[in-house]
């Protein structure tokens, strides 16, 4: 019988045990689909040294050329047989060279190269216009679906729930984040938060950024502003302090509080100035981008006749190119 050849990682992640998880992963997919994957890397969490108890292994084998409808059907099978195995919940996010566009920012500026070859730099960025409305988009999502669970949002905000202890942000949405029979947890919160300021960062800053950690850091770096003690202070608290579960202590609860009470003006300021940027694509973009702006002024409503009027003015634009 042939033996495997035992894989080295590139980097460690500092946990034997998660390392251990990964040199299987890597040993499955080289042994089942031998040469096809340039290179292994690891983002979230493990990537940037910032796991926690409930941190879930986020890796991307990043496949040679194109997959085949056969190669995909079999990596995708590996990757959820490697997931039912793994002790800790893994997330193997298959891309080729094809369709890694989405992922660029991400593997270029949150992750790490654990085995393989790093092709990184030859890999081109998204243009900033594109990541900007997409960061947007997401940071959008996030307050409504993740935070709120509703379809649109309506300017200003109201807080998830104002009745709440936490506001409402101590909400589960997102279950398998957790572990089992988890009531409250504050990983919504945290994610949407530095979503936020990854958007921001694209808006106001034209930077790029990936993870959740660099997200808080590089908005404290390059906008500084009267939201960076906020965004710092959750995501130190909120992950790295408190493990995204809602703490016990009494000062402790009284500091979450105190965090959750400020988030609501930090959205609402978020989409006061999204809406500046919506309404300027809707004036002077191209017919993409406002057909882009008028499907998120559906989706966000802000109540005021400026809006109302770019609407009417686009429409009838529209009319009279028809």
């Amino acid at each position: 019988m042939d033996t495997l050849e035992p894989v080295e990682l590139l980097a460690s992640t500092g946990d034997a045990a998660i390392d251990r998880i990964i040199r299987g992963i890597v040993t499955i997919f080289e042994a089942s689909l031998p040469a096809r994957v340039r290179g292994y890397y690891l983002l979230g969490s493990y990537a940037a040294g910032a796991a926690v108890a409930i941190s879930d292994i986020d890796l991307l084998p990043l496949f040679a050329e194109t997959l085949d409808t056969h190669e995909r059907a079999q990596a995708e099978r590996l990757a959820q047989a490697c997931a039912l195995l793994s002790p800790t919940r893994l997330d193997i996010i298959l891309r080729d060279e094809a369709t890694i566009a989405q992922d660029v920012v991400l593997l270029k500026h949150g992750g790490q190269l654990v085995y393989g070859a790093d092709t990184r730099a030859s890999l081109p960025l998204p243009p900033l216009a594109d990541y900007t409305r997409e960061t947007l988009d997401a940071a959008r999502y996030f307050m409504s679906r993740i935070l709120r669970g509703a379809e649109r949002l309506t300017y200003p905000l109201a807080y998830p729930d104002p009745t709440g202890e936490f506001y409402g942000y101590d909400t589960i949405r997102i279950p398998e984040w957790y572990p089992p029979e988890t009531q409250r947890g504050v990983k919504e919160l945290v994610t949407t938060a530095t979503r936020m300021a990854r958007a921001s960062l694209a808006l106001r800053a034209g930077r790029y950024t990936g993870s959740k950690g660099g997200s808080a850091a590089d908005y404290c770096a390059y906008i500084g502003d009267e939201w960076s003690d906020l965004l710092a202070a959750i995501y130190a608290n909120g992950k790295l302090r408190w493990g995204y579960a809602v703490p016990a202590a009494p000062d402790e609860r009284r500091l979450l509080r105190d965090l959750c009470g400020q988030m609501l003006a930090f959205e609402n300021d978020f989409l006061a100035r999204y809406r500046v940027y919506l309404l300027g694509l809707l004036r002077i973009g191209d017919a993409s981008e406002r057909v882009h702006a008028r499907q998120k002024l559906a989706e966000v409503s802000y109540p005021d006749d400026e809006v109302r009027a770019a609407l009417q003015a686009d429409a009838a634009n529209d009319e009279a190119a028809n």
